[in-house]
């Protein structure tokens, strides 16, 4: 349904080694999330790991199981967040993870592909139904791709978002990705009001090889003041 599609939530935790977004698809578990606090011991059992765009993040179902503050268990101190360098785009080397600051030249039209509503994977068609590898036949959903080009006034490079950022990026719902996908003209029309935004962006650069070019996978997206992306930009 459209409903379970738009639903989704994420959390960072950290234990004595390290960070790791979880990421929860489930409608009964997505209800207790706004009860959770910063700070917050929590047991996750029955999860799965899976890649997204160069990051690794946990991944529960329904058929996983979310305790908040379970007695007996804790956690010694918990990893530091990892570190972000700050790289002005002439510095960027390949698979860099670094956050990048500048002002969006160019966008391009967003590309979809029909994936799953519980996973967002791309599904395949198999005897005329559309199947996900790990939850079977699924009512495809828009998973929509964005590709854009940002100036931080010693270079350009090309960044992509893929799914909820890309949504986050177009500001659109189901729905408003459905109209999207069917409308040409209103295509075009979302990738023009990019132009000119001011984004602070965490992510991983990569190389290209087809076109012999760095190229940004964005992790994270923020909207700059004018103010704060001037001193961002300024050569150290």
């Amino acid at each position: 349904t459209e409903k379970r599609s738009g639903r989704v939530a994420s959390i960072l935790l950290g234990d004595e080694t390290g960070l790791i977004k979880l990421t929860i698809w489930d409608e009964k578990i997505i209800d207790r999330v706004p009860t959770v606090k910063e700070g917050d011991l929590i047991k996750v059992t029955g999860a799965y790991v899976k890649e997204n765009n160069g990051f690794k993040e946990l991944h529960i179902g329904s058929y996983s199981s979310f305790d908040i503050n379970p007695p007996g268990e804790q956690i010694a101190e918990v990893a530091q967040k990892r570190e972000v360098t700050r790289k002005l785009i002439v510095d960027l080397a390949d698979n860099d993870f670094a956050c990048i600051a500048g002002v969006v030249v160019q966008a391009f039209e967003p590309k979809f592909y029909d994936g799953c509503q519980d996973c967002g994977k791309k599904l395949m068609e198999v005897d005329g139904k559309l199947l996900c590898r790990e939850h079977g036949p699924r009512e495809a959903a828009p998973m929509p791709v964005i590709n854009f080009v940002v100036d931080d006034s010693t270079e350009t490079i090309r960044v992509v978002c893929f799914r909820q950022l890309a949504e986050k990026m177009l500001k659109a719902d189901l729905a408003k990705l459905k109209e999207i996908r069917a409308n040409p003209e209103l295509a075009h029309v979302v990738a023009n009001n990019l132009v000119g935004m001011q984004l602070r962006i965490t992510g991983k650069s990569n190389k290209n090889l087809m076109f012999d070019r760095l190229e940004f996978t964005a992790n994270n997206i923020e909207e700059l003041d004018p103010k704060v992306l001037l001193e961002e930009i300024k050569p150290a």
